[in-house]
């Protein structure tokens, strides 16, 4: 039986944050889909019609993917956890980007209701990453919000909620799971390994 951990242990010396990442968040099964498989493609397919973007381009990341948070030092708790996803989509990101900028009249400060909000969104934007809670107050945010909380209902006997961000491409979202990797790397967290869940057998 393989462990999310191997991959961190055994490989944290030979590969890159970047490689690590690519085989945990892009290659290996997800954690919270085993044996759930058809409920993870209903999700998806729902999330693919709704925003019209190939099903391939949604990823899981956080303790859904690993079964585990790293920075929390949690297991994933069904009732307690959300399924974060990651839509990979350049058109779906520039749409949401370029709707944002003309809706808030050049993002001006009145379409933020929390003053670090609009610092936090291009901050998240200068990394690739569209971050939905952190847009300006605009319709489509409203929408996005609407739409994750009708699927996020259906679902929560498996999910406290079921929350989504864009990313630019794949490079810049295994860019933002490599921090897993290089938290783990800093505290050293090998003693967690007989803890972690199992992805595959």
């Amino acid at each position: 039986m393989k462990l999310y951990s191997d991959c961190l242990k055994n490989d944290i010396d030979k590969l890159s944050p970047q490689e690590i990442a690519e085989k945990i968040y892009l290659i290996y099964n997800s954690y919270v889909f085993r044996g759930k498989e058809d409920l993870q493609y209903v999700i998806y397919k729902l999330i693919s019609e709704h925003f019209k973007i190939p099903i391939t381009s949604i990823q899981l990341c956080g303790s859904g993917k690993t079964g585990y948070s790293y920075y929390k030092s949690k297991k994933f708790d069904a009732i307690r956890s959300d399924l974060d996803i990651a839509i990979i989509s350049s058109s779906l990101f520039n749409f949401y980007l370029e709707k944002s900028l003309l809706d808030s009249e050049g993002l001006q400060n009145t379409y933020f209701k929390k003053r670090d909000n609009k610092k936090s969104y291009m901050s998240y934007l200068s990394k690739g990453w569209l971050r939905p809670d952190f847009m300006p107050d605009i319709p489509l945010k409203t929408d996005w919000f609407t739409f994750f909380g009708s699927i996020s209902n259906k679902y929560t006997m498996h999910f406290a909620k079921i929350n989504a961000g864009i990313f630019l491409s794949e490079m810049m979202f295994n860019y933002q799971q490599k921090s897993i990797v290089d938290f783990y790397r800093k505290t050293e967290q090998f003693a967690l390994d007989a803890d972690l869940p199992i992805i595959s057998e």
